[in-house]
């Protein structure tokens, strides 16, 4: 299978506005964007079928975006000014993060696949988020939804299908 096009332009585009970022640092305070090494993604597709995709630089988070992949598991801190998300920030220290993320793909024993997204919210906060997807063999990106994360509680979203990439956006405290 081939790469999805608009995923592809996404990703050269949150890198370029990365480099584009990181060209001003010195004239703000704009926080380091911390960039996944390049690697080959392999998706299971079904009894027969694998699909693969080089996957250049991209960040774990920008500009308040989680970026996600197979095999991730990594945190975000968040900063709050009055009752409202300001920022969210890659945590390397998973133990300290507000709020962890494992993505994986589970494949059972009849080679059948899903994808699994477990978020640990370890803050006093009621957070809702947006998604969207890459998924091999389709055109652009998908919407999907997510339940809101309660304070103190681990969600736990699937899907039944391989995703190539899932970026969570519009993180917002719910009131």
């Amino acid at each position: 299978m081939k790469p999805v096009p608009i995923v592809v332009l996404l990703c050269l585009c949150a890198v370029a506005l990365v480099s584009a970022a990181g060209a001003s640092s010195n004239e703000s305070a704009e926080p380091e964007v911390t960039m996944r090494k390049p690697f080959v993604l392999t998706l299971h597709v079904d009894k027969d079928h694998y699909y693969e995709e080089n996957i250049g630089a991209i960040p774990y988070v920008y500009e308040n975006g989680v970026y996600l992949m197979k095999g991730d598991r990594f945190g975000v801190s968040l900063e709050q000014k009055d009752g409202n998300l300001v920022q969210v920030l890659y945590q390397p220290d998973f133990e300290k993060a507000d709020i962890t993320f494992e993505f994986r793909q589970e494949v059972d024993a009849d080679k059948n696949a899903m994808m699994r997204l477990t978020m640990r919210n370890r803050t006093s906060l009621r957070l809702k988020m947006q998604a969207m997807m890459t998924v091999p063999g389709h055109k652009g990106t998908v919407a999907t939804s997510l339940l809101p994360l309660e304070p103190g509680l681990t969600n736990f979203e699937s899907w039944p299908h391989p995703i190539a990439k899932l970026l969570l956006h519009d993180i917002e405290i719910a009131k």
